[in-house]
Formats: C-alpha cells, sequence, structure tokens
C-alpha cells in the first residue's frame, strides 16, 4: 500500500509486494493521504489524512465494501495510527497546541479509550504479541534526544490496563534527524519481538559503543563470482 499524487489529487494504491500484477486505486483525496496499518486480517486500513481544516485526521478504508469513512476528525491533530496485533483496538497520537499524547481505542470505536500513562507520547508501536506499547517521549521544543518508551499492555475486564511507562533508551529526535520529513509517515521501527530498533540518525551523529551500522547492498546478483 503507498500513496501517490496524480495530477491535483493524493491517492491510495494498492499493489502486489513483488511488484506483478496491476494497481488497484482505493482513493482520490485533495490533500494528503498516508497509509499507516493494515488490521492483521487484512480487511481494514487506517491512514491519515492532512486536511488544512481540521490537520491530521485518521480514516478507515473497508476492503469488505471498498468504502473510506473518517473516524477522527477533530480540530486537533490525530495521527499515526497502529492496530493492535489481535485487531480488537488501535493506538493513535493526539497533538494538540500544548502537548502530545497516545490513546489506544476500540475497533471498531465505541468500547472504551484509554491514554497511555506519559506526559508526553508519540509515534506509538506494538509489540507483536499485543503486550507491550511502545512510543517515543518528545521533548517540548521536539529536540533531541527523545526517549523510547514501553508500557506493559493487559487485559482489564473488556477494557485495557496499562503498566507504568518505563524509558528503554535515548533515541534522536525524528524531526531533526530525516531531511525534509515532514510527519506524514512513521519513521522508525520495531522488531516482532521489542528487542531491536530502527531509527534514523544525522549523518554526522556519533554512533553509540557497540552499535554496527546497517549496510544495504543493491544489485547483489550483479557481484557473485562468474565462472
Amino acid at each position: 500500500m503507498f500513496r501517490s499524487r496524480r495530477g491535483t489529487k493524493w491517492v491510495l494504491v494498492e499493489k502486489s509486494a513483488d511488484g506483478t500484477g496491476t494497481e488497484t486505486l482505493l482513493g482520490e483525496f485533495p490533500h494528503p493521504a498516508s497509509p499507516m496499518s493494515w488490521s492483521p486480517d487484512g480487511t481494514h486500513l487506517l491512514f491519515m489524512v492532512a486536511d488544512p481544516l481540521t490537520n491530521w485526521d485518521i480514516w478507515h478504508y473497508s476492503f469488505v465494501d471498498r468504502k473510506t469513512t473518517p473516524i477522527l476528525n477533530a480540530p486537533e491533530n490525530e495521527g499515526f495510527p497502529q492496530f493492535s496485533p489481535d485487531g480488537r483496538w488501535f493506538a493513535y497520537a493526539l497533538h494538540t497546541a500544548t502537548t502530545v499524547q497516545v490513546f489506544v481505542e476500540s475497533f471498531p470505536r465505541g468500547r472504551g479509550k484509554w491514554q497511555v500513562p506519559s506526559e508526553r507520547a508519540f509515534y506509538p508501536r506494538w509489540r507483536a504479541d499485543g503486550r507491550e506499547l511502545f512510543f517515543l517521549h518528545p521533548r517540548p521544543d521536539q529536540s533531541g534526544p527523545w526517549a523510547m518508551m514501553a508500557v506493559d499492555v493487559g487485559a482489564a475486564g473488556a477494557g485495557l490496563e496499562f503498566g507504568p511507562p518505563r524509558r528503554l533508551f535515548e533515541a534522536p529526535g525524528i524531526y531533526g534527524a530525516v531531511a525534509g520529513y515532514t510527519g506524514n509517515y512513521l519513521a522508525w521501527a520495531v522488531s516482532g519481538d521489542g528487542q531491536r530498533f530502527f531509527l534514523p540518525q544525522p549523518v554526522a551523529a556519533e554512533r553509540p559503543a557497540g552499535l554496527a551500522p546497517l549496510v544495504v547492498i543493491m544489485n547483489h546478483a550483479a557481484l557473485r563470482p562468474r565462472h
């Protein structure tokens, strides 16, 4: 799933990950629309729309009835939705003029809403078993270093409960680390077991001791010995 600007419209496009087949157009929007999270069963997509009147909004696309619906479009910034691994919940960031918080709501909505216990929280991600939620703790002026945080997530009746937030390590400020980043995609990732984190850093940043670089080799087939 990816977004593309075609003419005066922004579109969401579905295509096979191996590059074969044709594209399927899911919707057209007058403002930037960014895919964020598939439901585990592949029947729902959560995405963001940057509307100049209501700022970031969260929309839902159903692959069952092929319809798009706004689900969070208040005047504040609501963004970066992430389905839980069981598809029952989604986490998202709520960015107001004074702070930024992470909330978790039921999916479909209507069965509850819970705030992650942190005075500032941004960019949520789930562990693959759904029992831990990670997020970044930004400084008020969005400067670095930020902190990578985690909270345990458990069931509380028909709802959820969170453990106390834990500081895992210092992380670079995402806004300062990625040149030209405008906040329309999640700029970090975590492995399914919650043990490895992938974050961008400025080229000039000093790498902490013991942290290996990530090397990407393009066109590796052409480098194989020929006999």
